[in-house]
């Protein structure tokens, strides 16, 4: 019987080493090296950067100013929402174009070894989530922005970008929360 070494550092016809796997039903050649843990002692088995989400917020807010998105904000809620530490609010001019700044996220997360985990609304393209584990990114039309302004939900937490003074003066010194009130205006006889 030819002896050929394996995978698994053991011989055909051996038992195979303690730290190998041997699939259930398969044949001896299928046994399948242990494959190493990725471990927080160990910085070099790492897969995505350690930076602090703020400071990763900010990396990816530049862009997407440089990407023509406007209104960038971005939050710190660090201690206040357990999904997330920052928050970046932003606004795209067309559907293509919140899809295209979702696109450019997801590659610059790649090239910053940012962690990525899903995306939500890239179709419609009205209201595009980003959820980038500790960055949450939402990509809004105008409109869109303007009905949800979920910027006035994180008042209390620190800004570290805010929108530009021309959006701020918008909502005027009577809205100090920045909710706009929707007042409805009686409807005229059209008879």
């Amino acid at each position: 019987m030819e002896q050929n070494t394996d995978l698994s550092g053991g011989t055909r016809g051996e038992a195979p080493a303690s730290s190998a796997v041997l699939r259930p039903g398969a044949p001896d050649a299928a046994i399948i090296p242990p494959t190493p843990q990725a471990s927080s002692l160990h910085p070099a088995n790492r897969r995505y950067s350690v930076a602090p989400a703020p400071e990763k917020a900010l990396v990816l807010a530049d862009w997407l100013e440089a990407s023509k998105a406007a209104d960038v904000t971005v939050i710190d809620v660090t201690g206040l929402n357990p999904c997330m530490d920052a928050l970046i609010v932003a606004t795209a001019t067309s559907a293509r174009h919140a899809r295209a700044l979702a696109d450019g996220l997801l590659e610059q997360s790649r090239l910053h070894e940012y962690e990525y985990l899903r995306m939500e609304g890239y179709q419609a393209g009205q209201w595009v989530l980003v959820d980038l584990n500790d960055v949450v990114v939402h990509l809004f039309l105008t409109e869109t922005r303007e009905l949800y302004r979920i910027e006035a939900l994180w008042r209390d937490a620190p800004f570290l970008r805010s929108p530009a003074p021309a959006r701020q003066a918008a909502d005027g010194p009577d809205d100090p929360d920045g909710m706009k009130r929707i007042h409805a205006a009686p409807a005229e006889n059209v008879f």
